[in-house]
């Protein structure tokens, strides 16, 4: 499955500077591997959406660029993307609550901040 995974995110894993690790785990264990890298004195905001077509260059290009440019007092700024496909695909989209099995992956954005004095310019950076 990281194979898949690789093929999916191929163009974004090609920009200059990128970094990434990827490997299988369950929706819980990635939101709980998330959780746990905050220390306490940080604050974070954050968007994620489910992606249901392929990304172009020029959307990747883009999405890198708004990360380089961190809002005030930001002391990270980050995208995830979490691959979905596989056997979430093979269920029918109207056979469980689970609506979204014809996106290919999770894109999630987030800003993270120490000082409570950047909260609100952070979250507004991500809402724009």
């Amino acid at each position: 499955m990281p194979e898949e995974a690789l093929e999916i995110i191929d163009d974004f894993l090609r920009l200059n500077k990128a970094k990434f690790n990827i490997e299988y785990v369950t929706f819980l264990e990635a939101v709980t591997i998330i959780g746990s890298s905050y220390p306490p004195y940080e604050k974070f905001q954050s968007a994620s959406r489910f992606v249901l077509r392929d990304l172009t260059w020029d959307n990747f290009t883009k999405l890198a660029g708004l990360i380089a440019k961190r809002p005030p007092g930001s002391v990270f700024t980050g995208i995830s993307m979490y691959a979905l496909g596989g056997r979430v695909s093979e269920v029918e989209t109207d056979a469980t609550a689970f609506f979204y099995r014809n996106a290919q992956y999770i894109i999630w954005l987030e800003t993270t901040w120490e000082e409570q004095q950047y909260a609100e310019v952070n979250r507004d950076w991500i809402k724009n």
